[in-house]
Formats: C-alpha cells, structure tokens, sequence
C-alpha cells in the first residue's frame, strides 16, 4: 500500500499556515529551498511570532547557520568548500539512538555526537559522492550542490565566504529580522569581517580541552576584535598573548564577558565601564586598589550607563576595595534584586549589603557570590528600583562582603 501525496500547498490559506506552524525553523528552510513557490509560501505564512535567534556559527570548524527557539540550538546549514569527492554523514544505528535520546525528535538535524570525516579524495575515504552527482538549489540566484546525510544539511561553494554571506542573506530576507549570535573561533574571524555590521550580538568562542584553556588569539586577531567588532554583546572565551596590552577605546557593548582577563588593567576597566552596561571579567590580575578606582570613577558622577560588573580576583579585600567609600554607605532594609532582562535572572543582595548613593540618586551595592567568590557590583536608578522585583524567584543570592575570608 503506497502512502497517499499531502498536497501542502493546495490547502487553504488557513490551514496550510497552521500546517507551517508546526514545523521548525530549519525544516521551513529547507521547503524554501524546494522552488520559488514554496519559498513564496514560507516567506508569507511561517510563524512571525515566534520569538528565535539565528546562530552564525561553526560546525566542527566550518561555517555554519542555526537557529535557536525554547529548544538547544539546531544547526540547520553547514558551508562547505566544493571538492571533486565529498563525504556524506551517515550514523551508525546506535549513535542515531544516542543523538536522538539526548536531543529529540529532530536529532538528525543537529548532528550531535556523530562520527565525522572531513572532505577528502577517494582513496582516503570509502563511500565518498562526486560532487556534480549532488542534487543543486538556487540560493540567492546561486546553483549551489547540497547534501543531507544524518547531520546538518551540507552545501558546497567553490567561493565559502560568498556562499555563506549568500546563505545569510537568504535567510534574513525568508524569516526576517531576528536577534543574532556569532560563534566563531579564531581562524574564522572572517565571519565578523563580514556580517559585524549587521549583528545585534557577537561570540567569539572556542572549545576548552580538560584543563579549560581556550584557544589562543594572535595580538592582531585581539586588537581587531577590541577594536572592530561593533555587536551588542561580544563574549571572548579565547586566550589572549600574554603580554597583550591595550591601550584603546572599546565600542559601545551592551555586555562584555572576557574569560581570561589578565590582560585587563584599572584604565581598561574604568574605560569598560564608561561604554559598556554589563560586564563579566575571569581569570584577572586587577587588584582590590583598582576596583576601589572603579567604583570612585562611578560615584564621581561617571559610568551613566553601567549596570553590572562580576570580577574574579584574590583575595577580596573589602576595606581595600572600599577605602575611602565607608562614610558615603547609606542603610538599605531589605533585600536589593538586580533584574537582568538579557538572561531573565535576577541577584539578590542581602539586607546587609554595602550601598553608595551618589548625587543623582542612583545607587551601588557591592557583594559576593556565594560559591566562586566572584565580586558582584551592580547599578540601580534609585532605591525603589533596587526592590521593584521579587527576591527568591528564580534568582541567584549574594552573600555580604564581610563573609569573605
């Protein structure tokens, strides 16, 4: 007995979008791809409501586009560089198994945990495709070779920078606008070079081996990404050289996170603080003089928009840090809750929390985290704003400074 055709597309309008909104992301690219028409029907019909962001990123280190909704990020396209023989993905029966228990009913279209084989020549890999036996689509009037094994769906471009822009392009002009992450490690910076301008939020990370040192970036790929890399958010989670000194201005990030931040000095901080709202520091050589700079550069009417700093040096100091400060601390009844609207989390300052008021009403408290003793210093328009929210809800809770041993 043959399986009856769903003609989708002869539905009526009502019905086939809701036939449209129960498909995901990377499944509504892909019909996109079949024709002009379906492209058409995705482009009018797709869920316009639905709250995704769109991934640039890479795929065991090649170029690749995901997206993101309430589920783990899904890599949907991998741009590949066209060779006379490509390799297909195919799972074995119990790495299919595995994938699809850790990831779902679309496993196949994330290509976690499988087995990989590099483009390659026919003698150095079995069962290797011809690529001009692939089937072609039109992407951005491009004919581009693309192949579906068990992992994402692959494209080959004789040109991957080109192809991957195209690629971009045709899935902002098909889904629209949407907030947008970079994750890139450093041998592919280009992907900044290239889209810097339009991102909304920028990553460049890297994979950590057991002893979590990341990747390392050369003096030139840091100073371009300090100094050239316009995004609302930047998370730098590679190494920077040793001996890096900056000495520049930064951009205007909503949030910085530098995972090794020895590099950073009081004058970078201070500078942070003056263009960025938040920032997350590890692994710095700041000491408690330098926050103690920090903090008086704020009170002295400085830092409009800073909100946040988490900082990871010892030993935490607290008369060092706020020498000088004691005199202008004001009492607070109650718990202080910092709502972070970027993740939805909220930190709770307890009751005995250090707090400056400063001239124009807004207020700093300073604490720690309770199991990492990082030092938490946050930002509130005034008083009751610091209370607006609920302690306790699905927030992180702070500890005083004078528990710090």
């Amino acid at each position: 007995m043959t399986t009856p055709e769903f003609r989708c597309l002869q539905l009526p309008d009502v019905a086939l979008r809701e036939v449209l909104k129960n498909m995901d992301l990377t499944e509504l690219l892909i019909l996109s791809l079949c024709s002009q028409k379906t492209n058409r029907v995705v482009k009018l019909n797709h869920n316009k409501s639905l709250e995704w962001t769109l991934w640039f990123c890479e795929y065991r280190s090649e170029p690749s586009i995901g997206f993101q909704c309430d589920a783990p990020l899904r890599t949907a396209i991998v741009v590949k560089e066209a060779t006379e023989f490509v390799h297909i993905e195919k799972y074995t029966p119990e790495e299919q198994k595995l994938a699809t228990h850790r990831n779902g009913l679309f496993a196949s279209l994330i290509g976690s945990g499988a087995r990989f084989a590099p483009n390659s020549s026919m003698e150095e890999m079995e069962n290797a495709t011809k690529l001009d036996e692939l089937e072609k689509v039109k992407i951005g009037g491009q004919n581009m070779p693309i192949s579906k094994g068990d992992g994402p769906f692959q494209v080959y471009c004789t040109d991957p920078k080109d192809g991957f822009n195209t690629i971009r392009d045709y899935v902002k002009d098909l889904f629209g606008d949407a907030p947008i992450i970079v994750s890139a490690e450093p041998h592919l910076l280009w992907f900044l070079e290239s889209i810097e301008k339009r991102v909304k939020k920028a990553f460049i990370s890297s994979e950590y081996t057991a002893d979590l040192e990341g990747v390392p970036l050369t003096e030139e790929e840091a100073r371009y990404v300090l100094a050239k890399c316009d995004a609302h958010e930047i998370n730098l989670s590679a190494v920077f050289p040793e001996s890096f000194n900056y000495t520049g201005s930064f951009l205007n990030y909503h949030t910085i996170s530098i995972h090794y931040g020895s590099w950073v000095n009081s004058g970078n901080l201070i500078s942070f603080g003056e263009s960025c709202v938040d920032l997350y520091i590890t692994y710095s050589k700041v000491t408690n003089e330098d926050i103690n700079k920090f903090i008086k550069h704020w009170f002295n009417g400085n830092m409009y928009g800073f909100r946040r700093l988490i900082i990871e040096y010892e030993p935490v100091n607290e008369d060092a840090i706020l020498a000088d400060l004691k005199d202008e601390m004001i009492p607070v009844d109650g718990i202080m809750v910092f709502r972070c609207e970027l993740y939805r989390e909220n930190i709770d300052f307890p009751p005995d929390s250090n707090v400056l008021q400063r001239k124009d009403g807004k207020v700093l408290a300073t604490a720690i985290t309770t199991g990492t003793k990082n030092t938490v210093i946050c930002v509130w328009n005034d008083i009751k704003s610091s209370q607006k929210y609920q302690a306790g809800f699905s927030s992180f809770p702070l500890a005083p400074f004078h528990n710090v041993v």
